[in-house]
C-alpha cells in the first residue's frame, strides 16, 4: 500500500465521508446517519475491492474538485448519480474502475441524472470515527471533523495497488422520472381512513425544496386531522409521518429517533435507496407491499 492524500480544492455543495452509520444508539439519541443511498454506496466500494462499510464520498447535486497526491496507481469508482465526472478534463463512467495517478484531478459538472454521487477509492482510510463511524453528526460536526468537506481539506488513505474489478455492479436506478416507493404499513396506518389510504398509494406526489439528509417534505398533503394525541414514538429512516395538518414527512439516514406524528407507513430499504436519488421537485408514488 502507498500513502495517498486526496486535496479538496472545492467542496460542492455538500459532500461528506460515509459508511454504513451507527446502529444500536438510537435509545440515546443517535441518529442512524450512513449512505443516503446504500445500494450506489455498496456498488461504489465493491468496484475497487473495499470491504463492508468503509468510508466512501457522498456527493450532492454540485461536486467537489479535488486532486491527488501519492506514487503508484490507485483505484476509484463512481456510482449513484451522474453529475459529469471528469479526471484531468476527459470523461469518466460511471460503475467502472478508474485508475488514479500522483496529480490527477477530479472534477464534476452538470447533473446529469440522480441526486446523491458515491465516490469510493481502494485502500484503508486514515481518518477520525467516533462511535465507530465517520458519518457526521450534523449537530455536533466536530466529532468527526475528517468528514464534512471544507475548503482545503486534506484526507489521507493507505490505498491498495489498482486491480480491476471484473463482476457485473448492481443497476442503480436514478431515474428523473416518477419514481415509485414501496412501503409496508406503520404502527399508527389504522388511525386512517380507506379514503386517505387511497390517496396515499394512488396519488402522484412531489417533493418540496426542503430535502436533505434529516428529510423531505411532500407538497401534496393528506386531508387528515388526528383524533388522538400520539405519545413521543420510535422513529428511523423511511419512516412516513403525517402531521396534524396533513402534512406529509418522510424520514432520511440522519433523521431524529423519536417522533410525536402518526406513522402512516416505513419505506423499504431499496425504496429509501431510490428516494435519496430523488431531487427537489421531483415526483414519487407509492406502493403498499405485497407482503403488508
Amino acid at each position: 500500500m502507498t500513502r495517498c492524500r486526496i486535496h479538496i480544492i472545492k467542496p460542492g455543495l455538500y459532500t461528506t465521508l460515509q459508511d454504513l452509520g451507527r446502529t444500536g444508539l438510537q435509545e440515546f439519541g443517535i441518529p442512524f446517519g450512513g449512505a443516503a443511498d446504500r445500494s450506489a454506496y455498496n456498488a461504489a466500494n465493491g468496484l475497487v475491492g473495499n470491504h463492508e462499510g468503509s468510508p466512501c464520498f457522498e456527493i450532492t447535486l454540485a461536486g467537489p474538485e479535488m486532486s491527488f497526491e501519492l506514487e503508484g496507481i490507485a483505484s476509484a469508482a463512481l456510482s449513484g448519480a451522474n453529475l459529469s465526472p471528469t479526471l484531468n478534463g476527459n470523461p469518466v463512467n460511471m460503475l467502472q474502475s478508474l485508475k488514479i495517478r500522483d496529480g490527477d484531478r477530479l472534477q464534476f459538472g452538470a447533473p446529469v441524472s440522480g441526486f446523491r454521487s458515491y465516490l469510493a477509492i481502494g485502500g484503508d482510510w486514515k481518518v477520525k470515527t467516533w462511535k465507530g463511524s465517520v458519518s457526521p453528526i450534523r449537530a455536533i460536526p466536530e466529532l468527526t471533523p475528517d468528514s464534512l468537506m471544507t475548503k482545503r481539506s486534506v484526507l489521507e488513505i493507505d490505498a491498495a495497488a489498482y486491480r480491476s474489478f471484473d463482476d457485473d455492479p448492481p443497476d442503480i436506478d436514478v431515474d428523473e422520472q416518477t419514481t415509485p416507493l414501496e412501503i409496508y404499513p406503520g404502527p399508527e396506518y389504522d388511525w386512517f381512513t380507506d379514503a386517505q389510504k387511497n390517496h396515499l398509494s394512488s396519488g402522484e406526489f412531489t417533493l418540496s425544496s426542503e430535502v436533505d439528509r434529516m428529510g423531505c417534505r411532500l407538497e401534496e398533503s393528506l386531508d387528515f386531522q388526528a383524533k388522538q394525541e400520539l405519545i413521543s414514538s420510535g422513529v428511523l429512516p423511511g419512516t412516513i409521518q403525517v402531521t396534524n395538518s396533513g402534512q406529509i414527512i418522510i424520514l432520511m439516514a440522519d433523521a431524529q429517533t423519536t417522533g410525536g406524528y402518526p406513522r402512516i407507513g416505513i419505506l423499504t430499504r431499496e425504496s429509501l435507496d431510490r428516494l435519496a436519488q430523488v431531487r427537489p421537485r421531483g415526483k414519487v408514488r407509492f406502493e403498499l407491499t405485497a407482503n403488508s
